[in-house]
């Protein structure tokens, strides 16, 4: 069962933790990648739970990095390219 959440409550719960972070330091999360169970089944990805918990995202293979140098908070969500 999926609990449908307000998006503003993932900003706060990151707003949150940059004020627990000291100066000029970083955190990187990675979500998680999908498990193989044989060549054509994958079983059922759950992300890592404090990714989740920050960004409300359920999907594989990203990285969350939040930085903050003098001040200055950066949130930046990568992820990989698709595959052509």
């Amino acid at each position: 069962m999926t609990i449908a959440m307000d998006p503003k409550e993932f900003i706060n719960r990151r707003q949150r933790l940059v004020e627990k972070m000291p100066d000029h330091s970083a955190l990187v999360l990675f979500s998680g990648v999908v498990k193989t169970r044989s060549h054509d089944d994958v079983y059922p990805f759950t992300p890592n739970r404090n990714f989740y918990y920050l960004t409300g995202i359920a999907r594989s293979n990203l990285i969350l990095m939040i930085t903050k140098r003098a001040g200055t908070v950066t949130e930046t969500l990568s992820l990989q390219r698709p595959n052509e």
